[in-house]
């Protein structure tokens, strides 16, 4: 189980595209109660990647002038982007690395970060992200009980975890199509499905 950052914390306010730049992300970060998708929503190379995202990127240092997290992004090319996640826990840094790629969703974008994890396989997480207005950058991690009747109700193919998972929650593992993932997610407020934040993270 990977530890989750002490940024994240369960949060009450709307993400909703009109007040943010809002993406929905496939990045299997370690950021609390996740849901992954075995496939990514949509084809490698159908959208360009947000350039804006490339940079090295650190919370705020805490009381003690420490920082526990890392991101790195770099461009590949016109459409991905490679991330390297680092977190200092048990005495040391520990990095993952992830392939993103964008989908638009219409009222968002949409990003697709893959991981392989020794649970799942190669799996996409579902996040979102925000620009504040400081300049910082805050993710947004989804709460697997969004899905949960979808999935029990035989509407989204996909499982329920809750032993062996990645980060030590509640994980919703979807397993059908990119379409029926996009038309699922689609459905759902946008400030329902995303709950848990992250961050801000600042341009280092």
């Amino acid at each position: 189980m990977e530890p989750m950052p002490k940024g994240c914390r369960r949060s009450g306010g709307p993400v909703r595209a009109g007040a943010r730049l809002l993406a929905v992300l496939a990045l299997p970060l370690a950021l609390g109660a996740c849901v992954f998708s075995k496939q990514p929503l949509s084809p490698p190379g159908s959208f360009r990647a947000d350039t804006r995202m490339v940079g090295n990127w650190a919370p705020k240092p805490d009381e003690d002038g420490n920082q526990h997290e890392r991101i790195s992004v770099r461009q590949r090319d016109a459409y991905t982007l490679e991330v390297i996640y680092r977190q200092f826990y048990d005495d040391r840094w520990h990095r993952t690395d992830y392939t993103a790629t964008f989908t638009n969703m219409g009222d968002y974008a949409a990003l697709n970060l893959g991981h392989q994890t020794r649970q799942y396989g190669y799996v996409y997480l579902i996040a979102s992200y925000s620009w504040e207005s400081d300049g910082g950058l805050t993710i947004w991690i989804p709460d697997p009980g969004a899905l949960f009747k979808d999935i029990q109700g035989g509407r989204l193919a996909g499982r329920i975890h809750e032993d062996d998972t990645v980060f030590g929650d509640e994980e919703a593992v979807l397993s059908g199509s990119s379409e029926q993932v996009r038309r699922t997610l689609a459905a759902i407020p946008v400030d329902e499905l995303f709950v848990w934040d992250s961050g801000p993270y600042y341009r280092q």
